[in-house]
Formats: C-alpha cells, sequence, structure tokens
C-alpha cells in the first residue's frame, strides 16, 4: 500500500513539471540548434530530420587504424595504404561521420562561431551511429590542448569541451592538464601533407604522468592525422599504455 501510494504521489508530483513543460514547447517549440527548424524532440540538442539526412555516418567498411571509411561497400575492414605505408603512433581511431555537409557546417560554427551549445549535439550523433564505442574501457579521456594563445583568442578549447560532454556520457575521468602544448603553431588547416607533420613536431609536451593509462585522446577532426599522431607520441613516451583516437568527423 506503501509503494503504491508512494508511486501515485510521484506521478501528482511530476504532473506540474509536465504541464510546464508542454506549456513551455508550445510558446516556444524546441528547434534544431544548426537551422533553427522546429523539431519534433524531446532532446533540444538533436538536429532536424533535413540536417541530419545530410551527416554520412562511418561504418563498414573503413580503415581499422586510422577509421577513413573506404568507398566500395563490398570491402571488409581493413588496413587502408597509407597506415600500411606508416604506421600511425597511436592504436585505432574513430569518427562519428565524415566531415560534410550538415556536420561540417556545425563543426565550422561549434569551433570558430561560439557556438559552444553544439558539444552536446555533436556527441548526440553517437547514438545514430551503426559502430560500438566502447568509451567506458578507458581510464582517461585527453582532449588536444591548445596553444595559451589560441585559447586567449577563441575562449575556449572545443576539442576540452567535447571530451567534457563525452566523459559525462560514459562516467569517464577528463584529464585536461596532462598534456599541453607549448608552442603556437600554425593552423593546420593552412597546410597539407607533409607540411602538417613538420607544424606539429616538438609542440606538444606532458603536463602530467600519463603513466600505465589507456587513454582515449579527443578531438574535433582528424584530417592527416598528425596532430593525434604527435600527441599519441608524447604520451607514449611519459609511459601510456595506450593511446586511441575519438573524433566527431573524419575528413575523406
Amino acid at each position: 500500500m506503501v509503494d503504491s501510494n508512494s508511486s501515485i504521489l510521484e506521478r501528482l508530483t511530476d504532473t506540474p513539471n509536465l504541464l510546464v513543460k508542454n506549456l513551455v514547447d508550445f510558446v516556444f517549440p524546441p528547434r534544431c540548434p544548426l537551422c533553427s527548424r522546429p523539431i519534433q524532440s524531446p532532446e533540444p540538442h538533436f538536429l532536424c530530420p533535413s540536417c541530419l539526412s545530410e551527416a554520412t555516418f562511418i561504418g563498414p567498411p573503413y580503415c581499422i587504424q586510422c577509421g577513413i571509411r573506404f568507398a566500395s561497400e563490398a570491402e571488409e575492414n581493413h588496413l587502408c595504404g597509407r597506415c600500411l605505408k606508416a604506421t600511425p603512433t597511436y592504436g585505432m581511431a574513430s569518427a562519428i561521420c565524415t566531415f560534410s555537409g550538415s556536420i561540417k557546417t556545425a563543426i565550422h560554427a561549434f569551433k570558430y562561431q561560439n557556438k559552444t551549445y553544439l558539444a552536446k549535439t555533436l556527441i548526440g550523433l553517437m547514438d545514430r551511429s551503426p559502430l560500438p564505442f566502447s568509451i567506458s574501457r578507458y581510464d582517461t579521456l585527453v582532449p588536444v590542448p591548445l596553444h595559451r594563445n589560441r585559447l586567449r583568442e577563441r575562449g575556449y578549447n572545443q576539442s576540452l569541451l567535447l571530451a567534457r560532454e563525452l566523459g559525462h556520457r560514459h562516467g569517464v575521468p577528463v584529464d585536461q592538464g596532462v598534456l599541453k602544448k607549448i608552442h603556437d603553431s600554425l593552423p593546420q588547416i593552412e597546410l597539407t601533407g607533409a607540411k602538417r607533420e613538420e607544424n606539429v613536431k616538438g609542440v606538444f609536451s606532458l603536463g602530467g604522468d600519463p603513466a600505465g593509462r589507456k587513454i582515449l585522446l579527443v578531438d574535433d577532426v582528424l584530417t592527416t592525422g598528425a596532430t593525434v599522431n604527435e600527441c599519441a607520441r608524447v604520451l607514449l613516451k611519459g609511459g601510456a599504455k595506450k593511446i586511441d583516437i575519438f573524433t566527431v568527423a573524419r575528413a575523406v
């Protein structure tokens, strides 16, 4: 009887909150965080069907190391030619989507237009991904750090915001101090190929002790992998047990 009364009381208590929410949704209907179209979703950070239709989720077949998506759907997962020629320092890289369409627009707005609320939207795309992301198997999430000059200019580290959202969802701690950027290199977006590798050499150093830890390095986009490769090298040199990579998007 006590349990029954308790259940009734809980429903009565929740009713005013539900009425308030319904009223707010009626006056101010939830909108897509990217294009502002009204959406029919209990989660206000979800993309609308139109924006979501532009997202290309990464699934098989893909490279089992760098995560790049293969064009032919008839193939099986395997190492790509680039990884066969030069094995990356990190163990495995995974991304949710390709860096194209609405995802490219969202990441650009998140990174350069101060739309930090999109961290929840971008990480939430994991729920639609065909890939299994075993985030909880890692000891620590480490965001790719920004140099203090870039941090002062932008006001936030987009990789840290993504890592925090990812950590919140999966119960894994974030360590933003174990890796730091000691030299202000040129933006990688301005460079291509070997110049990207040269640009990041020696720019990262340890700010803590990664020894023995299985670390998931978090960033927004993986392009050539030069930045995360150098980060992984520094962390492994410091004694980290394993370094894998997680990004929202993978350049195609």
